[in-house]
């Protein structure tokens, strides 16, 4: 059960705008995506769970506080996103 739940992160700082399709691909990059869900109160928060610990992992280490722009997508706020596991129990 608790690599169930270490394969699930939480990403914040999502610019305006951003569309589901974009984060998944960009997610993608890491390992397969299962599942992606925007928080139901904010769009600027969302959940996504991998095929495995280690590809969330990795996702975690390489998109953490990373700057969007790099990939051709808003920046928002330019803080850059803040990747951490998710404790989430919702997908």
């Amino acid at each position: 059960i608790r690599d169930r739940y270490q394969r699930r992160v939480h990403g914040a700082n999502i610019p305006d705008g951003m569309q589901a399709e974009q984060i998944v691909q960009l997610f993608s990059a890491y390992g397969p995506v299962e599942d992606f869900r925007f928080f139901q109160n904010s769009r600027k928060m969302a959940i996504v769970r991998f095929d495995s610990q280690c590809n969330a992992t990795t996702a975690l280490i390489a998109l953490h506080g990373e700057n969007l722009e790099r990939h051709g997508l808003p920046a928002g706020d330019g803080r850059g996103l803040a990747i951490s596991f998710s404790r989430s129990t919702g997908i």
